[in-house]
């Protein structure tokens, strides 16, 4: 019999006690999905004969190749749910969200669709974006737990430990009078990229017919291994899938003797992953992958690729890598490899392991002009009326298209445009709608950038005095700096901004306390605020004094064991954000080069070619310099000079000829003081105990002087203004919601009593 690589989610709770699931819950029936036991592998051999048993005795298991997701991997990832306490049958809420922490998998499927999890509890999509998994699976969440009581969630906390094991099972061959097509441990890493069977998601190549061509002829004319070379979203992945089925079509014509059955699957499409998949110990790995080319030459077999750069960066250092153990079979024709690759991914290779990418033809795929890119979504339109029954507007294609070049340029075209309409025939198919117009592609960009529909439109028009005056009611004292601050939005709507760099950089200098971090905020709400109640999405704020010494400077890409920092890894998620760099002066000057380069091209590139682009952000900057020089800040006059000076005398000239705008924040006068308090007081009435009971607060001019008086310091600025209103102010009206009735949609007035020395509530 066939052998079947099932992906298998183990997790131990905390009873010692295991549980086991297919990473494909799809494939078994809810009453059947899990299996139990003292040990991982009892678990484990439960799930694996309940999959044998429905594979083999369900007819709809007939042409399945291969469980998906191919290549799960294990994310942590962070759910707030709010509890409610039951009472007398009702819920009653908590006031405060708790958080969890709980395994997810996510893994890639041909054209693009990854498939997601979160097993503990029951959950499983899929969705287009890495960006959009971790959002669709927290809506999840919180409809299964919110409103569940402290006793239900305690239920599913975290697991005490988790992985995933890959298990093999065996199926019968309904195949009549052939022999059997067995290769188990080619079966058991790969899965065919052609006949029947094999996953149809993936698109055809449109608007790629002379690459197509050229692919085609290549795998049927030449012998050597071939690498894809292309931007993310350029069709690599498509192309290849495509060339190999009009390769199986001109074989099966030109030789009808063939077996077809050898005939449909000379292809298979794997990962390092994979090939490395449940290996170990010291030779297991390698034993496993000489298993694999041994079948493979046993009926001329290619294997394709999906990351190339993968084989260099798994198996351990370069020289010891996959890449490296299969350079001498692919040297001497034993292996024949189809691959993808990225342009930065390529120098990385050849920086790397330059003796195995040197062992392939190189096939370009350059990027379409925006009349291709068109013409290719508008076939891809056609394809979802005819398949998804859905109507597509004629304006559809070159809007999605123009949204794209506009706002995410680095993206290449068609890919991101075509993931983007699959996406949202997906939600509209779901949402029971029959139609796709413009104003849903627009709608669905807002939710996926975050960026206002007035930014997206050209014929809604914004002044340049309206966005001053949006930016100075959070900003309070800082007219100077709102303005300054304002013309880098203007540039980006008028689409003005420089090209191939942030949208942004800009060093906001002054004394502490005096609303550097608040315009920053205030930016990227209204920016990128569009999409996400969530503000903390849109913002990546680093602390700068953490990045001193030299050795720091290569955590600002990546941590310790590899994987992407903080920041990489937060704007990769949301491209549309603002990078805040507090007290920047204090990083290493090897820091300050990496920050140059990000600067000056819009992207970050580690040692092993992994890209994050930065031009849909605004980076900015805060700094202390020239803060002590003199009277600090307070009711006195303005020094902004001085904090100007002090940047251009600390900082390179090559550092400085990279920042847009040198910023600087002036001191706050009293009057500033009392409106900053005036707006802390009434944003009060937002807080969850005022906001679910409509109830008012109102505040009187000498209760507004006391807490300048007491609130301001002139070394910090307006910040301690905050605590005094936490410690005054919310204690005092906290204390009188819990003590006596309050109608809902009350005013609460509050003033000062000079006798007692304390907030009064009345």
């Amino acid at each position: 019999m066939p052998a079947l690589g099932v992906p298998i989610f183990l997790w131990k709770d905390y009873s010692s006690n295991w549980t086991a699931v297919p990473v494909d819950m799809e494939l078994l029936p809810e009453e059947y999905r899990y299996g139990y036991g003292p040990t991982a592998d009892r678990a484990s051999r439960v799930v694996q004969s309940a999959i044998r048993f429905h594979v083999n005795h369900h007819d709809q298991y007939y042409d399945l190749p291969e469980i998906e997701p191919a290549d799960p991997e294990i994310r942590r990832a962070r759910f707030r749910v709010r509890p409610a306490y039951e009472h007398r049958d009702r819920n009653y809420p908590m006031g405060e969200p708790i958080e969890l922490r709980l395994p997810m998998t996510v893994g890639k499927i041909v054209g693009d669709l990854l498939h997601c999890t979160v097993p503990t509890l029951d959950i499983f999509f899929r969705c287009f974006e890495y960006e959009d998994y971790q959002q669709l699976a927290a809506e999840r969440v919180r409809e299964i737990l919110t409103g569940k009581t402290p006793d239900v969630i305690l239920y599913h906390l975290p697991p005490v430990e988790w992985r995933i094991e890959t298990v093999s099972v065996q199926i019968k061959d309904r195949s009549t009078g052939r022999e059997e097509f067995k290769y188990p441990y080619l079966e058991k890493v790969a899965r065919p990229l052609a006949g029947p069977g094999a996953s149809r998601q993936s698109g055809a190549a449109y608007e790629r017919d002379t690459e197509l061509a050229d692919l085609t002829r290549r795998l049927t004319d030449d012998e050597g291994s071939i690498v894809v070379v292309g931007e993310p979203g350029s069709g690599k992945s498509t192309l290849i899938t495509s060339a190999v089925r009009a390769f199986r079509r001109a074989e099966k014509s030109d030789d009808t003797e063939k077996d077809e059955r050898q005939t449909d699957r000379r292809f298979w499409r794997t990962s390092a992953s994979r090939l490395v998949a449940g290996m170990r110990y010291l030779g297991q790995w390698q034993e496993q992958v000489e298993n694999v080319i041994s079948e493979l030459v046993s009926f001329d077999g290619i294997l394709c690729v999906e990351n190339l750069i993968e084989l260099v960066r798994r198996g351990g250092a370069p020289s010891d890598s996959i890449a490296a153990f299969l350079d001498s079979y692919i040297e001497t024709g034993q292996l024949r490899i189809v691959g993808e690759a990225t342009p930065h991914e390529m120098d990385a290779m050849r920086r790397l392991l330059p003796s195995f990418i040197d062992k392939f033809e190189v096939l370009h795929l350059e990027e379409m002009s925006p009349e291709r890119a068109r013409r290719a979504v508008a076939q891809l339109a056609g394809q979802i009326q005819q398949y998804r029954r859905i109507e597509v507007a004629p304006e559809v294609p070159s809007t999605a298209i123009q949204l794209f070049r506009r706002f995410q340029p680095y993206r290449s075209l068609p890919g991101a445009a075509a993931k983007f309409l699959e996406m949202l025939a997906h939600r509209v198919q779901k949402d029971r709608k029959e139609e796709i117009q413009a104003q849903d592609v627009i709608e669905r960009f807002v939710q996926d950038t975050g960026l206002p529909e007035w930014l997206l439109r050209d014929e809604q028009t914004m002044t340049y005095d309206s966005i001053v005056e949006s930016l100075g009611r959070e900003v309070i004292g800082q007219d100077e700096a709102s303005r300054r601050a304002a013309q880098t939005v203007v540039n980006f709507k008028a689409g003005m901004n420089p090209p191939g760099r942030p949208l942004g950089v800009l060093l906001f200098s002054g004394p502490t306390g005096v609303g550097k971090t608040q315009l920053t905020k205030t930016m990227a709400n209204f920016l990128f605020g569009a999409g996400s109640d969530d503000l903390q999405q849109r913002i990546v704020r680093l602390d700068m004094s953490e990045y001193a010494t030299p050795w720091s400077a290569e955590r600002l890409i990546a941590k310790d064991d590899g994987t992407p920092s903080e920041m990489i890894a937060q704007i990769r998620r949301c491209p549309f954000s603002v990078v805040l760099l507090d007290e920047v002066e204090k990083a290493s000057p090897e820091v300050f080069d990496i920050l140059l380069g990000m600067f000056d091209e819009g992207r970050l590139t580690d040692r092993l070619g992994r890209t994050t682009n930065f031009q849909s952000t605004i980076i900015v900057m805060t700094s202390n310099l020239g803060a002590s020089a003199g009277p600090s800040i307070g009711f006195v006059s303005d020094q902004t000079q001085g904090f100007v000076r002090a940047v251009r005398e600390f900082f390179r000239p090559e550092f400085l000829g990279r920042i847009d705008a040198i910023i600087p924040f002036g001191a706050l006068g009293r009057k500033d003081c009392s409106a900053i308090v005036r707006k802390e007081i009434a944003s009060l009435a937002t807080r969850q105990g005022l906001a679910e009971r409509r109830i008012k607060i109102e505040t009187t001019d000498r209760l507004v002087d006391q807490l300048v008086d007491v609130g301001f310091d002139p070394r910090y600025g307006a910040r301690p203004l905050q605590r005094v209103i936490e410690s005054q102010v919310v204690a005092t009206v906290a204390h009188d919601l819990l003590t006596r009735p309050i109608e809902d949609g009350a005013t609460l007035h509050l003033d000062w009593d000079t006798e007692n020395d304390r907030v009064v509530c009345g």
